[in-house]
Parts: C-alpha cells; sequence; structure tokens
C-alpha cells in the first residue's frame, strides 16, 4: 500500500471516496493487526533466546576463556551474544512496522473526518457557481439558452 497515496481525496469524486474509505481502512487496520501478532512472536521469541543463551552460558562458563563467572559477565556474554542481537533486531524492525501502520490508520482517520468535511461543504452549496453568475454550466442552463436564441430569432423574422 502507498499510504501517501491512498490518503489523497479527490474532491470531485466525493461519492467514490467515501464508497472506498471503508476498504481501505480496513486493509490497513488488517495490516496493523497482522504486524502486531508477529511483533508479539518475536518479542516472545527474544526472551526465549535471552533464556536459552544465559542457560548456556551458565552451564559452559570457563574461567579460563571468559574470565570468572559473575552476574555483570553473565549478563554482558548473552548481550553480546549474536543470536540475541538479531533477534531484537528483528524486534525493533517489527516495532517500527506496527508504528507505521499505526500512523496510516490515525492518517485515515483524520481522511475520514475530511471527507464528511468536504461532504458538509459540497452539501452546502460550497462548491455551487457565485449566484447572479452568467455560467451557464448544466445542460438545462444551456437547453434554456438556446430555447431563448430561438425565441428572439423567431420574433426578429
Amino acid at each position: 500500500m502507498n499510504f501517501a497515496k491512498d490518503i489523497e481525496i479527490n474532491k470531485f469524486d466525493l461519492p467514490t471516496e467515501c464508497e472506498q474509505h471503508a476498504g481501505r481502512f480496513h486493509e490497513v487496520s488488517d495490516l496493523l493487526a497482522d504486524a502486531k501478532s508477529d511483533l508479539n512472536d518475536a518479542e516472545d521469541k527474544l526472551k526465549l533466546v535471552l533464556a536459552e543463551r544465559e542457560q548456556f552460558y551458565r552451564l559452559n562458563w570457563s574461567d579460563t576463556v571468559w574470565g570468572k563467572q559473575t552476574e555483570g559477565s553473565i549478563k554482558s556474554k548473552v548481550e553480546t551474544d549474536q543470536d540475541v542481537i538479531d533477534q531484537k533486531k528483528e524486534v525493533a524492525d517489527l516495532q517500527r512496522k506496527v508504528n507505521t501502520y499505526d500512523a496510516a490508520k490515525g492518517a485515515f482517520d483524520h481522511r475520514k473526518s475530511m471527507l464528511n468535511n468536504l461532504v458538509s461543504l459540497l452539501i452546502g452549496g460550497f462548491y455551487a457557481a457565485p449566484e447572479g453568475s452568467r455560467q451557464e454550466s448544466t445542460t438545462a442552463d444551456k437547453d434554456r439558452a438556446l430555447r431563448r436564441k430561438r425565441k428572439e430569432q423567431d420574433e426578429d423574422e
């Protein structure tokens, strides 16, 4: 989805914009729900990886290889473990995805408000031709003008 494009509103086609809004909002909501689920799974996996790596270092600690075994040294070893680093990066990437979809959902909420405002302006006549203008934009106006011209021609003959 291209969120920047999807939140744009064509004020000259409000019926279509209003009809499509719910579907677009639903798509973003689904993406957000999936991203939150993926994030929860990744956070659970991170807890598991942390526990496994801590257990590994506690059971396989060698004073000759890693120095004296202390809580600080075990924690330091776990935090610098590549599996832990990789899993933390995955959690961070998924959190960014959740934040992006959450922001998009908020933008669609604002889009809904803007659609409501534009429809209200249209109903109120904001986009109507100014009163007293000589603009003949509708077919009915053009028909009236044509009849008037014919009548004037008939009177002249």
